[in-house]
């Protein structure tokens, strides 16, 4: 997903006839999302695809809205934001690929050749609908705002259940996976603690997010110490553990 800071805005255009309109629906892009598998380069029992994924990431997003809306009555969310966000934020892979995080961020100009890519891709899918610029929106504004906070934290979150119910199958070979989203944990409390340095609503949403990304964590640790282990793999328990 980019950062949002793209603001090039799809053209506006005709509304495709229903026979246009289904043929994208089923047969374009988006039905690609299906055959993008995550953790390519990991020995799996089942793989997940980034269609499956987003699933999560939009039902997690709004059970934790929901949650967050009875803990704090006064808070006010737009679920349907939340939603579109949540459902769209990685629908550019539907083009790229499921790149591997580190290797994605590790070289900005690449991250900047995938950006356009991907941006080209989505205002394609966009204009073929009909869409008239709502999908691009919901898309490139997926982790902006107090909504957006709430995908972003998700959209880490939800590897857990997923890593978890490998490892309890018997797939010792996540370790290292589940070491990296260990690290991808502390980075997001990081930045949530940070956020409670300002009292903007996206700022105050991050400091929402501290209990949640700390109770996850304490699930990936816990969910680390029953599995007798090799030397091979000790390392990444480790890095589970945080010790």
């Amino acid at each position: 997903m980019t950062s949002g800071s793209r603001t090039r805005a799809s053209s506006v255009i005709d509304v495709p006839t229903p026979e246009a309109f289904l043929g994208e629906v089923y047969f374009g892009l988006a039905s690609r999302f299906r055959h993008v598998y995550r953790y390519s380069t990991v020995p799996l029992l089942r793989r997940e695809n980034t269609a499956e994924h987003s699933w999560y990431v939009t039902f997690y997003a709004w059970a934790m809205a929901k949650h967050l809306m009875r803990t704090h009555p006064t808070l006010e969310l737009d679920l349907l934001v939340l939603m579109e966000r949540a459902c769209f934020h990685d629908m550019e892979e539907a083009e790229t690929g499921d790149m591997i995080r580190r290797v994605k961020y590790a070289n900005p100009a690449m991250k900047i050749a995938l950006d356009d890519v991907a941006q080209e891709a989505i205002e394609g899918m966009d204009s073929r609908l009909g869409a008239q610029g709502d999908l691009t929106r919901a898309w490139s504004n997926s982790k902006l705002g107090p909504e957006g906070v709430i995908v972003a934290t998700v959209d880490i979150l939800a590897a857990v259940p997923y890593l978890v119910t490998e490892l309890t199958s018997g797939n010792r070979m996540v370790y290292p996976r589940m070491a990296e989203a260990a690290g991808y944990h502390r980075d997001l409390l990081a930045r949530a603690v940070d956020g409670t340095r300002d009292d903007t609503a996206t700022d105050l949403m991050w400091g929402r997010m501290i209990p949640y990304i700390q109770e996850s964590l304490k699930v990936l640790r816990r969910q680390s110490r029953p599995i007798a282990i090799d030397p091979v793999l000790e390392p990444a328990v480790r890095e589970v553990a945080g010790t």
